[in-house]
């Protein structure tokens, strides 16, 4: 099955641009190409993307409050961020918005399809180089999952007393285990609680 993305960038160039890069790959299917942000939610509503790749920097919108908006209609969006600039004040930006991933346009065409691959199967994905500016940067959700796992939830459980999907549980463990520097879900509970991370009271 391919994986559905949705482009979003003001310049109908690099539209073209990406949608022909990525349908290189036979499992990747640009299903729309968005050149006006204001008709964003109603596409995704319509269309139910699995992915969104969306430029950081578009005339009169700006990509990083355009994604926190959108999360606060449906948490499950998956987001990955696209700019010129590989700057990590961008790359924070992307990480605080709730994307999953952030890309500069710079970056080799095997890097981006790599990333869109690993978003879609649930993992949030950022370069190497921040790992020591986000790793305890824990979200709210990131904790509260982190909390029933260390209850010793089910991911089926836990997905219910969030009220998200099991995806959404797998995608925040995925994470949890990324920034704790784990291998499964046992370590992540011993690691949160070596390090202080979970209220043990």
């Amino acid at each position: 099955m391919a994986i559905n993305v949705l482009l979003v960038d003001d310049h109908i160039v690099v539209l073209e641009g990406l949608k022909k890069l990525l349908e290189n790959d036979a499992e990747i299917h640009v299903i729309a190409m968005i050149s006006d942000p204001s008709t964003l939610a109603n596409t995704i509503d319509q269309l139910q993307p699995d992915i969104i790749l969306m430029d950081i920097q578009m005339k009169g919108y700006n990509g990083l409050l355009l994604t926190k908006q959108l999360l606060k209609s449906n948490k499950e969006l998956a987001i990955i961020m696209l700019s010129g600039y590989n700057d990590d004040a961008y790359l924070q930006g992307a990480y605080n918005a709730g994307a999953r991933s952030f890309v500069a346009k710079d970056q080799p065409p095997q890097e981006l399809i790599a990333t869109i691959k690993s978003v879609y199967e649930g993992s949030s994905v950022f370069p190497p180089f921040v790992e020591g500016q986000v790793d305890f940067l824990l979200t709210s959700k990131e904790q509260e999952v982190l909390h029933w796992l260390s209850a010793g939830k089910s991911n089926i459980e836990i997905s219910e007393t969030l009220h998200i999907s099991k995806r959404t549980v797998e995608h925040h463990i995925t994470s949890l285990m990324r920034k704790l520097h784990v291998d499964n879900r046992m370590q992540i509970v011993l690691k949160a609680m070596e390090d202080g991370l979970l209220n043990t009271q």
